[in-house]
């Protein structure tokens, strides 16, 4: 009987009771209330205490006896810090899952915890064909009568769908990647809906994918054993959480044919063991888009560290241009509430989305070039693809198009993206080369602008150097720069630069009067693009739209490399607030 004043515990707040609910999904008292025997569940309670704490239960449960009020929160704080959760837990007819030492990290994972129960996650797969295009149907791996009544045909391609933490697999987003995917190629498009293991806390969701990848796991071996699927008909796209769940489903079904992770979350994941996350060994190719790898201290979600064969960073993985402040109220308007919603809470981290997603309804081929750092892209030193295309790649849904991905991993790629629909740019690196004749002034303060034109469009005065800002140029010396543009020109057959030169009376260096030369003299100019060939047709497709052939990609492209130059002369002069013309040929490259 307790002493006059002293503190007790109740039921349902003592921190072993606590620690249960959160290990194993339910605590006794659930328990007991629906059906069990107290008795039994008291001695089962016991040992399952027993197997998680092991020796150190009765020193928790003798500290926790003797607590005063003052300790109410030193207690959870020791058990969780001091006492890991170890141990093996078995879901009939699925599968078993392990914690082990492996799973911990004092900083990057400290604390793990088991699933919840199979009827509380309640994950649900939504397929999505073209005979069934507007409605999904759920299918159920107890019970095959599901795939026949459905439109699933398991001779042609499965692509899953997996979302991340807060979502649920009938979001928006989720329905039109599905029809994007249906649009591209006749398949089975199925969402992973674990929207009831997704909700806080965090590390409850991280432990729930475990769950939601046996899940997975189990209706792929159905699908082998009842209707003939093979791993190499298999795409996993996850977002989030998601990406993940992909690698544990990977691990566990050998020749899985590719992984796609959108925005892979970072906390619990990144710096950790190949086994708890998105790694290139999961499957036969793992591309990554990476949109929000700041660290978690600067709000950031995704993860930096590569991950994949191919992992893209477009405007560097930090930072996406649809995200400034001002876009909410456009995406608002064309978008809609739920992403706008989404966009003010976690932008950056839906990025990935966006790409993904309109890659499979675009010609654009969203191309990025291997480079050590975003920096370096935006300065031009990696302009080209290199003699076998290795060092470019198409970010999205024509990845696998890549033509060394089995034998490299962890390439970064960088690239730029809009910032509104369409996010895809055709990307135009260009390297201007200055001359240094007798009459030219060393160092000159201006604006520099280009036009392209082409056998297919037409580029109007794009800004080289910085719009607001002047740029100093060095003559004899070269300079690249990254143009991004919705015109696609094909073959460029002729350039002209414009060149304004900056005069301020606030800078006396740039005063130029009746001696000074304020001319540009450029030696050639050196364009890196993709040239595509030409649409052919267009045909009906299956909702009865017209659009381009889908299951083949309309255009066929190829890394371009091409030089321009005067005929007769070394460099081009451009006096001020003039253009100079320069033309292609083969010997200015």
């Amino acid at each position: 009987m307790p002493v006059h004043g002293e503190w007790q515990w109740s039921d349902l707040l003592h921190p072993v009771t606590l620690l249960e609910t959160l290990i194993y999904g339910s605590n006794l008292r659930y328990r007991a209330t629906h059906g069990e025997d107290p008795t039994s569940v008291r001695v089962v309670g016991r040992r399952a205490r027993t197997r998680v704490f092991g020796r150190n239960l009765t020193l928790i449960e003798g500290f926790v006896r003797n607590a005063s009020r003052n300790d109410e929160g030193k207690i959870l704080e020791t058990v969780l810090e001091n006492i890991p959760i170890y141990g093996k837990r078995c879901y009939d007819p699925i599968g078993c899952l392990e914690i082990n030492s492996g799973w911990y990290h004092f900083l990057y994972r400290p604390v793990n915890v088991f699933p919840l129960e199979r009827d509380m996650l309640g994950t649900r797969f939504l397929l999505w064909t073209r005979k069934n295009f507007r409605r999904f149907h759920e299918l159920r791996s107890e019970d095959l009568d599901t795939f026949l009544n459905a439109s699933f045909d398991g001779t042609k391609p499965i692509k899953f769908i997996i979302h991340g933490f807060i979502d649920t697999g009938e979001t928006t987003w989720v329905r039109r990647m599905a029809e994007g995917f249906l649009r591209r190629e006749d398949c089975n498009a199925i969402s992973v809906d674990w929207g009831g293991g997704s909700l806080p806390p965090y590390t409850q969701a991280t432990a729930n994918i475990r769950m939601v990848a046996l899940e997975m796991i189990y209706l792929i071996k159905v699908m082998e054993n009842n209707f003939g699927v093979h791993p190499s008909q298999i795409h996993i796209v996850g977002h989030s959480l998601g990406a993940h769940t992909g690698a544990y489903v990977g691990q566990e079904i050998p020749g899985i044919a590719r992984i796609t992770g959108l925005d892979p979350s970072e906390p619990y994941f990144q710096g950790m063991e190949k086994f708890v996350r998105l790694d290139p060994d999961d499957a036969e190719f793992v591309d990554v888009i990476h949109t929000d790898a700041n660290s978690i201290f600067l709000f950031g979600l995704g993860m930096s560290q590569p991950c994949g064969h191919l992992d893209f960073f477009p405007n560097g993985g930090k930072s996406q241009p649809v995200c400034k402040l001002g876009q909410i109220p456009l995406t608002l308007m064309n978008e809609g509430v739920e992403q706008a919603g989404r966009d003010i809470v976690a932008c950056n981290h839906q990025g990935a989305i966006r790409y993904f997603s309109e890659s499979l309804l675009t010609e654009c081929p969203f191309l990025g070039y291997e480079c050590d750092s975003h920096e370096d892209f935006l300065e031009g030193r990696c302009s080209q693809c290199g003699a076998d295309n290795s060092r470019c790649a198409q970010m999205g849904y024509e990845a696998n198009l890549y033509p060394n991905h089995r034998r490299r991993r962890f390439v970064r790629m960088f690239l730029v993206t809009n910032d509104r629909k369409p996010y895809c740019l055709y990307q135009y690196i260009v390297k201007v080369t200055l001359a240094s004749p007798f009459k030219a002034r060393t160092y000159l303060k201006g604006h520099l602008d280009i036009s392209i034109e082409g056998s297919e469009g037409f580029i109007r005065l794009a800004n080289l150097t910085q719009k607001d800002t002047p740029t100093e140029l060095e003559h004899g010396k070269s300079y690249s720069f990254v143009i991004g543009t919705h015109e696609y020109v094909g073959n460029i057959t002729q350039i002209n630069l414009h060149w304004q030169y900056y005069e301020s009376y606030t800078e006396p260096s740039t005063y130029c009067f009746y001696v000074c030369n304020p001319n540009l003299y450029v030696r050639r100019v050196v364009i890196s693009h993709y040239f595509q060939s030409k649409p052919e047709s267009y045909e009906e497709d299956f909702t009865g739209r017209t659009s381009r052939e889908s299951p083949t990609p309309a255009r066929i492209g190829r890394p371009s490399l091409q030089g321009f130059c005067d005929d007769n002369s070394d460099f081009v002069e451009i006096p001020d607030r003039s253009f100079g013309t320069f033309r292609n040929h083969d010997y200015c490259v």
